[in-house]
């Protein structure tokens, strides 16, 4: 099984909440994300919001004014956790990466198959999201859309993938 990475998208919340609820939700079927805002009113926003998931990217434009995004990721060791909806990933500090200017460190990144992100209404097999979070609070989410390429197994995720 091989995914290749098609697309790379950042989002970028000056500070955003979580909603907590026991309203049973998932990632596909009629509790997944189409439905999520209407499971529990904690959720509305997944409705009604602009900068919450799920996210359908239609009007994208490539703004070349701002700088590329700098990447300073380090190896090391994880802690891997099954939430009970998709593995987190935690990762030690160190990583971050550099954004408008603003230093936004690497917490942790987590799967989501399918993606939660649609571009234009697609969804691709599988997304990992990296949480980053500046030291004022503000986080700097990327997302990498991932599609799956039978022809070309990726050895290293087909070991793992039984295991996840």
């Amino acid at each position: 099984m091989r995914f290749l990475a098609i697309t790379a998208l950042m989002l970028v919340c000056a500070g955003f909440g979580v909603a907590q609820s026991n309203a049973n939700w998932s990632y596909t079927g009629r509790y997944g994300p189409a439905r999520w805002g209407y499971l529990d009113p904690a959720y509305k926003t997944c409705t009604s919001g602009r900068e919450q998931s799920p996210v359908d990217i239609r009007r994208a434009f490539l703004n070349k004014s701002l700088q590329p995004i700098e990447f300073h990721y380090l190896t090391g060791p994880v802690t891997m956790e099954n939430d009970g909806h998709t593995i987190v990933v935690h990762v030690g500090p160190g990583s971050y990466i550099v954004a408008n200017g603003v230093r936004y460190d690497l917490i942790q990144f987590d799967f989501h198959t399918p993606s939660e992100e649609e571009v234009k209404g697609d969804v691709s097999d599988m997304d990992v999201q990296f949480e980053h979070k500046s030291a004022d609070g503000k986080v700097a989410e990327i997302a990498v859309r991932l599609t799956e390429a039978q022809d070309f197994p990726n050895t290293t995720l087909a070991m793992l993938w039984p295991h996840l």
